[in-house]
C-alpha cells in the first residue's frame, strides 16, 4: 500500500515494530515503510492519527 505514519493523540500505546517497543505518548510519532510488520497495544484509552501516504503513479 504505502508508509505509515502514526501520531499518539492521547493517552499511551506501546507500537511493536519487530523486536522494539516504542511507548507512544501525546505527541510521539512514529513512521514506517510500506510492508513493515508492527501491531499496537493500548496500555491507556488513546486516540491514534494514522496517514497514509500513498505514492502517485
Amino acid at each position: 500500500m504505502g508508509d505509515i505514519a502514526v501520531v499518539c493523540l492521547a493517552g499511551h500505546v506501546d507500537f511493536n515494530v519487530g523486536e522494539t517497543t516504542h511507548h507512544l505518548e501525546p505527541g510521539d510519532l512514529v513512521c514506517l515503510t510500506a510492508g513493515t510488520l508492527h501491531s499496537v497495544n493500548a496500555v491507556l484509552d488513546s486516540v491514534l492519527l494514522v496517514t497514509l501516504c500513498l505514492r502517485a503513479t
